[in-house]
């Protein structure tokens, strides 16, 4: 059985293999960062859509 982190970097490589910005991709990547919110512990109601800046985070 894979683990959250496992499908998450399963989901990136597949990105990789389309265009940027395509539907195609940007479906896996937000897929991957919502598997690795979940493997994190962060609750769902605190998910966000994309990764934040590392400048947001420090604030």
């Amino acid at each position: 059985m894979h683990t959250a982190h496992q499908l998450a970097s399963d989901l990136l490589h597949e990105a990789a293999q389309f265009r940027p910005g395509s539907p195609d991709s940007e479906y896996r990547i937000r897929a991957a960062w919502k598997l690795d919110q979940m493997a994190r512990g962060i609750p769902s109601c605190e998910w966000t859509e994309y990764p934040q800046p590392q400048q947001e985070r420090a604030a």
